[in-house]
């Protein structure tokens, strides 16, 4: 369906690389810092989608990265103080 199509793209199901779902605090400059890692790292985004958390004062986020490994996503994520809550 349409709706499934757009899921698959949003979430960059096709593409190859690292899948995390994690929290984070919901404040400025916080998703620019990880992004900022990333790219650091060689990483690259490939796709990024943010909801609200159980807790409004964060967000919960999915990201598909590119160009570096899980050790270095989750280096990444714990700077960040993130709950890691799935990575693959």
């Amino acid at each position: 369906t349409d709706l499934f199509r757009v899921f698959v793209h949003m979430f960059g199901a096709r593409s190859a690389g690292i899948r995390a779902t994690f929290l984070v605090d919901d404040k400025p400059g916080l998703l620019a810092r990880v992004s900022k890692d990333i790219a650091d790292k060689n990483g690259n985004i490939v796709s990024l989608v943010t909801t609200d958390g159980d807790d409004l004062t964060k967000r919960r986020c999915t990201i598909k990265v590119s160009g570096i490994v899980k050790k270095d996503m989750e280096e990444i994520l714990n700077d960040a103080q993130a709950e890691i809550e799935d990575i693959r």
